[in-house]
């Protein structure tokens, strides 16, 4: 019995041993996000839905980076993931941790008192209250309710004292 080969199924049988095989863990963008993925999961304690991975290329070191995001109660949290120039195995993971701010220090009752004392001055009134306080980038932002002013006033106070004081409505 002849079996009768096609040329085209010769050429693809020819082909396929031809190709290098490729094992079915080779390194992928898609397999590297994914073990990313997994290790930001577990390090951060959050489900996998919360966490998004992005390949970034092979850097000059040869590695390979991934980047990810993590949102989950709240907050967010990025990190990123090495792989080694074969891109098979994690070389490094990071956390980026952001220092916590230092928590503002409470305004004292100075400031307070010598912006309704300038204010006082400057309008020749009484009965003066303060609306609000709070930090502006390079003074303390005091607003102050005068009897009879239809807007509050504002007073500025920096490190030296009271900088300026104006009626806030325009016209």
């Amino acid at each position: 019995m002849r079996i009768r080969i096609s040329p085209l199924a010769l050429a693809v049988v020819g082909l396929a041993t031809m190709l290098p095989a490729v094992p079915a863990d080779a390194a992928t963008p898609e397999r590297m996000m994914a073990e990313c993925r997994a290790r930001a999961g577990k390090a951060l304690k959050t489900r996998l839905p919360n966490i998004e991975t992005k390949y970034e290329g092979q850097r000059t070191d040869g590695t390979h980076a991934v980047n990810g995001t993590a949102r989950f109660s709240g907050r967010t949290e990025t990190f990123q993931c090495s792989f080694n120039r074969a891109g098979s195995r994690m070389v490094n993971f990071v956390i980026n941790r952001t220092p916590a701010a230092a928590p503002a220090k409470p305004v004292g009752r100075g400031v307070r008192r010598a912006c309704l004392i300038a204010v006082g001055k400057q309008t020749n009134r009484r009965g003066l209250s303060v609306i609000s306080v709070r930090r502006g980038e390079t003074s303390t932002i005091v607003l102050i309710r005068v009897p009879g002013a239809k807007a509050p006033w504002r007073c500025d106070h920096g490190t030296t004292g009271v900088l300026r004081v104006f009626y806030t409505q325009a016209g």
